[in-house]
């Protein structure tokens, strides 16, 4: 009787902590989901306010074209980052995910360790089973723009994503990023090569998914839709159900009119 008395007092001391981390985990996750809410209803506010403001711009500029533009309306997330980044530090997957969506830490991480800072945060939630990671490639592209991150930086980030998720589609759309990072479509054939090598890798890795059909047609866009280029043939019905070609119109005047609803 007395070692069962010990051994119930003993569990009982062992599942006292783990009942303490199961509320605090409970906590943190409801402060998360009220603040996702608060900054929700402050984001419908601001959007509410731009779509105020550009009405009355675009009133004012029909009667004056020299109407002044309204002054840049300041976001409202940097006053949120700092308050998910306290709780992503305390654990919180969707706070860490905010704040990869979101990345505007101001003062809070040092412009110098901004690029370091996400990289860590990226490969925090990589190996969290839990995390959303079907939106971590989109989430690491708009870090990149205006330059916000290096190439290189990009690079090695959608590279790790790809070979890390579990996930056929997002590591598809991770590689089609890598694609889409380093091609110029301003270039000329011989400038986008390097892109069309990575889209080629990914329309044969990933042939059934979105992103590698989306692979497949940029291929298609560049070798057989540039100017100059024979156009591909088109096969249809004309306005009065006859069956027709592009082909059929070869050496005649054509105008093609190409239109669709939206």
């Amino acid at each position: 009787m007395k070692i069962c008395l010990i051994a119930a007092t003993s569990l009982m001391a062992l599942a006292a902590p783990l009942q303490a981390q199961e509320q605090d985990a409970q906590a943190l996750l409801q402060s998360v989901i009220a603040l996702e809410e608060e900054y929700d209803d402050a984001y419908a506010e601001w959007r509410e306010e731009l779509t105020a403001r550009s009405n009355a711009w675009r009133a004012a500029y029909e009667k004056n074209p020299d109407a002044p533009r309204p002054e840049r309306l300041p976001q409202v997330e940097p006053d949120f980052w700092p308050r998910f980044n306290e709780a992503a530090a305390q654990g919180s997957t969707m706070a860490q995910m905010w704040c990869i969506e979101h990345y505007v830490p101001g003062d809070v991480v040092p412009k110098a360790q901004q690029e370091s800072d996400f990289t860590r945060r990226i490969v925090t939630l990589l190996t969290d089973a839990s995390a959303p990671h079907e939106k971590l490639p989109r989430a690491v592209m708009m870090r990149s723009r205006g330059q916000a991150m290096a190439q290189e930086t990009t690079d090695a980030l959608l590279v790790m994503i790809g070979q890390l998720v579990s996930s056929e589609d997002v590591a598809a759309e991770a590689a089609y990023n890598r694609a889409s990072l380093v091609d110029d479509r301003r270039g000329t054939l011989e400038e986008r090569k390097p892109a069309l090598d990575r889209y080629r890798a990914v329309a044969a890795s990933y042939p059934t998914t979105k992103y590698g059909q989306r692979a497949n047609g940029q291929v298609f866009k560049v070798e057989r839709l540039q100017l100059g280029m024979k156009a591909p043939e088109i096969v249809g019905k004309d306005i009065d159900g006859n069956d027709m070609k592009l082909s059929d119109f070869k050496g005649k005047v054509t105008v093609l009119d190409f239109w669709g609803f939206w």
